[in-house]
């Protein structure tokens, strides 16, 4: 096994052949965002801010002051191999 780091996601998977599918659907997005308020109200994670903050970077937008809504905004935006980075 080695330590190498792999590439994300969305560079891994540019290829020269034709993707099956290039997006995520919305009821993934969904059910992603459900995953992460569980993981905010068990307190797995701390608050929403740092979901946001994730998000975001990952996105590249720059930073802001964050909450709930916004990490449901960013799901929906972001491209789909991005959202695949994230996860």
């Amino acid at each position: 096994m080695t330590d190498d780091a792999l590439p994300p996601f969305s560079v891994r998977s540019r290829v020269a052949q034709t993707q099956i599918d290039n997006d995520c659907r919305e009821t993934f997005r969904i059910g992603l965002y459900y995953l992460l308020s569980r993981l905010v109200e068990k307190n797995f994670v701390a608050e929403w801010g740092d979901v946001a903050t994730e998000l975001r970077r990952i996105g590249r937008v720059t930073p802001t002051e964050y909450d709930n809504d916004d990490v449901a905004q960013l799901l929906a935006e972001l491209d789909w191999a991005r959202v695949f980075d994230f996860c």
